[in-house]
């Protein structure tokens, strides 16, 4: 199977470091943790990875009285963008062939 390069490929995947500092350049502080706001991680992975990175690391909200700001821990920003990861894989795969169970 011929696999094409990187820049042909329909987005970039990215490892852990990556996803870390990325986490480190996003988050604020949520009480006595740091979270990427919600909106943010939705701006940089898309409402279905978000989503599912709720539902596998749990909802995070910090709250001042009439509102709660929503946002993922960093398990939570990994999660995502493991979810896109294998978006991608999938594709690829489904394009060029291979592994689907």
């Amino acid at each position: 199977m011929e696999i094409p390069p990187k820049a042909e490929r329909t987005r970039e995947m990215r490892n852990s470091a990556e996803v870390k500092r990325l986490f480190e350049r996003e988050a604020v502080c949520f009480g006595a943790s740091d979270g990427m706001p919600e909106y943010r991680a939705v701006q940089l992975f898309g409402a279905e990875a978000v989503a599912f990175a709720r539902k596998m690391s749990g909802s995070n909200g910090y709250g001042i009285g009439s509102f709660t700001a929503q946002y993922l821990t960093e398990r939570g920003v990994h999660i995502a963008a493991t979810y896109l990861n294998v978006k991608e894989i999938e594709q690829e795969e489904r394009l060029h062939g291979g592994p689907r169970e």
